[in-house]
């Protein structure tokens, strides 16, 4: 069996992904697998659109620098591809892998990527920032990898956090609303349409910029949202990981618990092989985050209303 857990060692916090066994009945860590300081998950989820469009066109040649020797690369083995997160070492001139490390199979990237905002939030909880830093990763770049940013960009075009609104006191109507350092909700309009979008920033070349998690929706979904909001904060106070709600056929917000803290999900899902999926677009608010959406629940509807929405 293989996990994901996120512990510290020496004052850091890391994101282990790892191969266990049963012993004396009880699951135990094994050799095979890496554990990923907060940078290096950072760049792997950053990357995570480009690592599966390159896995999805089973293009051996792709990989991405984690930084201390280490690589995220598609490779094929027993004539299947997969993602192989490893330490490499040099011999000779050539670059080759090394024994720490872990092989993914599609099924078990797809597994990891999507549960991205749940890791974070768990690196979040034991101290540190999850993936909110985002250093500029080496190594080859992708269409779908651009795509995730221009996407961002596009449907959040105002002001972030930071920035000359804000120290400005922030735009008429409290917006944007600060959910973290590094989250907000704000009002944004894109090809004519206007969207209430919550999402995360990431720091580039100094500067604030809209990353590829997060999700825009659309005036009905958030009023849907908003008049749910005292059963939402019920579901989440008592834990009940069993409620959702629909927003639309292919989106819905849910509660779910990962690492001993409760999260609100605003997710896209997909369907496979008959089964329902979390897709990549989306969110996970810890409950301070979610109380601050709430908060700022007036302000969003208010500056949906002026824009005639």
């Amino acid at each position: 069996m293989r996990r994901v857990t996120v512990r510290s060692f020496k004052g850091k916090t890391l994101c282990d992904v790892r191969e266990f066994y049963m012993k004396d009945e009880k699951p135990a860590p094994g050799k095979k697998g890496i554990a990923l300081t907060e940078e290096q998950w950072s760049v792997l989820r950053q990357d995570a659109p480009s690592i599966s469009a390159a896995l999805a066109a089973q293009d051996a040649t792709f990989h991405v620098s984690l930084g201390s020797e280490r690589r995220v690369q598609v490779r094929e083995f027993k004539h299947r591809y997969g993602v192989d997160c490893r330490e490499m070492y040099t011999k000779e001139g050539a670059t080759l892998p090394g024994k720490k490390g872990i092989y993914l199979t599609p099924e078990q990237w797809e597994g990891l990527a999507c549960a991205a905002d749940d890791i974070d939030a768990a690196m979040m909880a034991a101290g540190g920032g999850g993936s909110a830093r985002k250093p500029r990763s080496e190594g080859p770049r992708t269409p779908a990898d651009a795509h995730a940013r221009t996407t961002g960009a596009n449907q959040s075009q105002h002001a972030a956090p930071g920035s000359a609104a804000e120290a400005d006191g922030g735009r008429a109507g409290g917006l944007p609303v600060k959910l973290s350092a590094m989250r907000q909700a704000d009002v944004s309009a894109y090809k004519g349409k206007v969207y209430v979008n919550v999402r995360e920033f990431y720091e580039s070349n100094g500067e604030l910029k809209p990353g590829s998690k997060g999700l825009a929706l659309t005036p009905e979904q958030f009023n849907s949202v908003r008049q749910a909001e005292p059963a939402i904060s019920a579901a989440l106070a008592a834990g009940d990981t069993s409620y959702e709600m629909p927003l639309s056929e292919r989106r819905k917000l849910s509660v779910s618990l990962f690492s001993n803290k409760h999260l609100v999900n605003l997710r896209e899902y997909y369907e496979k092989e008959g089964k329902e999926l979390p897709g990549k677009k989306g969110i996970s608010l810890p409950a301070e985050q979610w109380q601050a959406l709430v908060q700022g629940f007036s302000a969003l509807g208010d500056a949906l209303d002026a824009h005639g929405a």
